[in-house]
């Protein structure tokens, strides 16, 4: 995706430290697999950074497009940065929010932007245009997901929306959370993916979408898109719920809450399987690999974990301030995201062959 440059360049601004030399995959949708070992925690030290100048506040929000070429990120300052992943220079500011940028998700050559200000708006990244404007939230604008046909939005409202992707009108509303809704996560069913689906046909393809919500009231739910159904509530936690991952191909779910503990779940029937219990404070990002969990915290710790049996494998510290989100990419290296740093750093897992019987090996504290 080529772009002209179009930033200014003479404003003192925090940085995005990041890795020049590796391949980057976009979206969760496209993560590498990689299989779990207790081996070790180094977190490859030596590895290559770039400093790019950035934005005059704390960044948000960092996404990757689609073809790996681009990243986003979104700031305190009301301001999104569009950067060249090859030159390492910023090729486009878009300016129109009226608060703090939440959330970003590229959409070939556009992107959508969520705020505090309550809205959701469609840019065109070739000439820098706002192509549309959603209105509808009454709260800041939490998590933004889409489809190939529609837009998921959620909210502090309590609410998640639908609306079409060509224009931004409205098409329904999903009710029932009793306190902010922190996110969106498609659910597509087994081996299916939003951005590779074999049929052409628009309406066979949102009889598919189910996607899944995480609230403020401790509950995760299940949703049918088409008909504004709750499937499936997932009850058992003591804290807001903070994060969700899950398994299409065993139809499992995962949910991580401000209670420190990671649930995983019969997506299905709502049946809770396992407890997941060693991280000290609440849980903020899950990510699963084949058989392997990550899961990510503000105890400054990222540790795996067996899905089957929940069993922990590795402890990943030294991050200094809380772990946002976590990316795996190509060659067993993971993405960590540190919010109070202001910083996105790149570190090798050194993960060798898969193992569950060798638990006093596996930390090297």
């Amino acid at each position: 995706m080529g772009l002209t440059s179009s930033c200014p360049s003479n404003t003192q601004r925090d940085e995005i430290a990041l890795e020049p030399n590796d391949d980057i995959e976009a979206g969760p949708d496209t993560q590498s697999k990689t299989e779990c070992s207790p081996q070790s925690n180094d977190f490859g030290t030596n590895a290559q950074m770039a400093n790019v100048k950035a934005h005059a506040e704390e960044i948000n929000c960092l996404v990757v497009s689609e073809d790996g070429s681009l990243v986003a990120s979104g700031s305190e300052d009301c301001s999104i940065r569009v950067w060249s992943i090859d030159r390492w220079d910023c090729v486009r500011e878009l300016l129109g929010h009226d608060d703090y940028i939440t959330c970003l998700v590229f959409v070939g050559t556009r992107l959508l932007s969520g705020s505090g200000d309550m809205t959701v708006l469609m840019w065109d990244l070739i000439q820098g245009d706002r192509i549309f404007t959603i209105t509808g939230h009454t709260g800041c604008i939490t998590s933004i997901c889409v489809t190939k046909t529609q837009i998921f939005t959620s909210a502090n409202d309590l609410l998640v929306h639908c609306w079409s992707l060509e224009d931004g009108s409205p098409i329904r509303e999903y009710t029932g959370h009793k306190g902010a809704v922190y996110g969106i996560r498609i659910s597509t069913g087994a081996n299916e993916s939003i951005n590779q689906e074999k049929s052409t046909d628009a309406s066979a393809g949102r009889r598919r979408v189910r996607f899944v919500t995480f609230s403020a009231d401790c509950t995760a739910r299940l949703w049918g898109a088409t008909k504004s159904t709750c499937l499936q509530t997932f009850r058992g936690h003591s804290g807001p719920v903070t994060c969700v991952a899950v398994d299409e191909e065993r139809h499992y779910l995962y949910t991580g809450s401000s209670d420190g503990r990671v649930a995983s779940w019969l997506l299905e029937t709502g049946q809770r399987i396992h407890w997941f219990e060693g991280h000290s404070a609440p849980i903020i990002y899950l990510l699963i690999s084949d058989d392997c969990l990550f899961s990510a915290s503000s105890d400054e710790t990222v540790r795996s974990w067996v899905t089957d049996i929940a069993q922990e494998l590795q402890v990943f510290k030294g991050h200094g301030h809380t772990v946002s989100k976590l990316c795996l990419l190509k060659g067993d290296t993971c993405d960590w995201e540190h919010t109070d740093s202001r910083v996105a750093r790149r570190q090798d897992l050194c993960l060798g062959p898969f193992r569950t019987d060798d638990k006093d090996n596996r930390e090297g504290e």
